[in-house]
């Protein structure tokens, strides 16, 4: 059941960290009352300061909370498999292109400039974006 939350956390959510931080204490704390606030904060804090991505680390660390070992490995590939299952399949597609219509070229093609865009925006402070994009 973690797996398939963090799962789901993972696909709705927009990627961006506050957003994952924020359904991972929803389903966490407030749904399923697998940790409580006192201990999601602690993990959150502990999350933070090790370097690596936070919000699967916190997806761990409630599995360990819950499940010990096994909780953490099954939170850690419910939060980290679909995205690894989206990129290889895009990989797959991309190499694949040479062989392909002249409509798939043209989406390939349209998606590089947005995910270069994506991986550039994901490194500014959201202020900054906010300065850059709305006003």
């Amino acid at each position: 059941e973690i797996s398939r939350s963090d799962w789901s956390s993972d696909v709705c959510s927009s990627d961006l960290f506050p957003s994952h931080d924020r359904i991972i204490h929803d389903n966490g704390v407030d749904e399923k009352k697998w940790i409580d606030e006192t201990r999601f904060k602690d993990a959150f804090s502990v999350c933070a300061m090790i370097p690596g991505p936070e919000a699967a680390e916190l997806c761990m660390a409630i599995g360990y909370h819950q499940r010990r070992t096994w909780g953490a490995i099954m939170a850690g590939l419910g939060f980290i498999l679909p995205n690894f299952i989206l990129i290889t399949f895009f990989a797959w597609l991309y190499f694949y292109v040479e062989k392909t219509t002249f409509d798939l070229q043209a989406f390939l093609y349209g998606v590089k400039p947005i995910m270069i865009a994506i991986v550039a925006f994901t490194g500014l402070d959201s202020n900054i974006l906010e300065i850059v994009l709305w006003k």
